[in-house]
């Protein structure tokens, strides 16, 4: 595999001497890239003069935007049941924010079944399937490359994110493996919880039955990746927390993504604000693993 960029999940800072600091301390510590996260895009929806202040201040620390993750949640993920074409036209605006700040690949989440109730999983594959014919022409013409998101319900397993794939064989659709969510959905780590577990609440939720455990979602991912989402937890609930301070098997997992044909970027999804870890140590942690 060739040098793949490590990117870092920043925390969204609305003032601007104080997100500046923190882009130079990530820059201090060696990191090169950065996500252009979705606050970050829904920020420059709210003003896009900011598309511009965000490129120089990236400039003036050094660091570039290497890949993205758009607007997500019930309102905007794909098994929305509009289709009135507001919803493609607010993925179609992410993609050429992407576009805009020098991004390749953009992560856009499929939905959550438990968002939907009552709707079938061939029905929200048929919404998602609708969104992506929307979106995929546009992605071609940008060159930016959509990634579909493994999470922990039945409609985003990998065995539906590939019959997703398998409707579209263009290049300009992929898979972004996130490894907390794999860990909730692992046999070896997740199904050992009890009902108040992400997988097994969200199931019931969805009257799925037993979650559907699997110890091999890198791996039935792996041909399409595009990107990864790394952070760890004890395969209960998504904590975002740094590799190793969780049960997640990193030297397999970075094993595997070392073999990944299509991969774009490597990304730290750890939440710093949230799990109390620092720039450094983050940075040095990724490095260890990744070089």
């Amino acid at each position: 595999m060739n040098r793949v960029p490590l990117t870092f999940l920043m925390p969204f800072i609305e003032n601007e001497k104080l997100r500046r600091v923190m882009l130079s301390e990530f820059a201090a510590n060696g990191a090169e890239n950065i996500v252009l996260s979705d606050a970050l895009i829904k920020s420059i929806k709210t003003d896009p003069a900011l598309a511009k202040t965000y490129q120089d201040e990236m400039a003036a620390a050094g660091l570039k935007f290497a890949d993205a993750h758009a607007p997500f949640g019930p309102a905007v993920d794909m098994n929305n049941a509009d289709n009135s074409g507001m919803l493609a036209l607010n993925h179609t605006l992410a993609l050429h924010i992407a576009a805009l700040m020098g991004v390749k690949s953009i992560t856009i989440h499929t939905g959550n079944d438990s968002n939907v109730p009552g709707v079938s999983t061939d029905e929200q594959l048929d919404r998602i399937s609708f969104m992506l014919d929307k979106l995929l022409p546009e992605a071609e013409k940008l060159d930016v490359a959509i990634a579909i998101e493994n999470i922990w319900v039945p409609v985003n397993t990998p065995g539906n994110l590939w019959k997703i794939k398998n409707r579209f064989p263009t290049p300009y659709l992929g898979f972004c493996y996130d490894a907390g969510h794999a860990n909730i959905m692992s046999y070896t780590n997740g199904r050992v919880h009890d009902e108040s577990a992400a997988a097994r609440s969200y199931w019931a939720k969805c009257n799925a039955g037993e979650p559907a455990w699997d110890d091999d979602i890198l791996g039935k991912m792996l041909p399409e990746l595009i990107n990864c989402h790394l952070h760890d937890n004890y395969g209960n609930i998504d904590e975002h927390d740094l590799p190793g301070k969780g049960n997640i098997n990193w030297e397999k997992t970075v094993r595997l993504l070392q073999q990944a044909p299509r991969l774009k970027a490597i990304q730290s999804e750890v939440i710093i604000n949230r799990v109390n870890v620092s720039v450094k140590e983050l940075v040095e942690k990724f490095k260890e693993l990744f070089g």
